[in-house]
């Protein structure tokens, strides 16, 4: 099976929105911590309980969520770190796009234990997100510049940004 191409994401510095999960896939029970249950609009009772990956696949977005479930399926096979951007379809109608980082672990006997990783929305400012990791980290800068008012640096990475951009990926 070709695993499908993605983007490399890391995190920038760290942040409230960032929300962490644990799925223990035997028992396939998904536990979070407050911030998941808000990125994923679920109740902080239903994570701190447990529940179904299913559960999870079914508030994604319909065309997001062939890519995400190939991606975990790849990451459960291979023990390998996967991340992700998609969608999840909110109680009021609205959706929110989010990046997931994680990575299936497998007991000594090489089963699937556990799947571990975080979530966070993809329009923070605390993510990096490309190919090219100098124009990732300028995207991330100038997002941050922009939401913190400071015009002057937003122009700067701005002009570094148009910089870097012209020149092709190296990956």
């Amino acid at each position: 099976m070709k695993k499908a191409p993605t983007a490399r994401v890391s995190v920038v510095s760290s942040s409230h929105g960032m929300g962490f999960y644990t799925w223990h896939v035997v028992e396939n029970k998904v536990y979070g911590d407050p911030n998941l249950a808000e990125l994923y609009d679920l109740s902080s009772e239903e994570l701190a309980k447990g529940i179904s990956v299913e559960q999870i696949f079914t508030i994604m977005v319909d065309e997001d969520r062939a890519l995400i479930a190939g991606n975990v399926h790849s990451a459960i096979l291979t023990a390998e770190p996967s991340s992700g951007r998609f969608r999840v379809r909110r109680k009021d109608g609205t959706t929110r796009s989010l990046v997931s980082f994680g990575r299936c672990l497998h007991d000594e006997m090489g089963v699937p234990t556990f799947y571990t990783g975080a979530v966070i929305d993809a329009s923070s400012p605390h993510i990096a997100e490309g190919n090219d990791p100098l124009k990732a980290h300028c995207r991330a800068a100038l997002s941050l510049a922009e939401m913190r008012g400071d015009h002057l640096a937003a122009r700067y990475l701005s002009s570094a940004l148009k910089t870097v951009t012209s020149k092709p990926d190296s990956s």
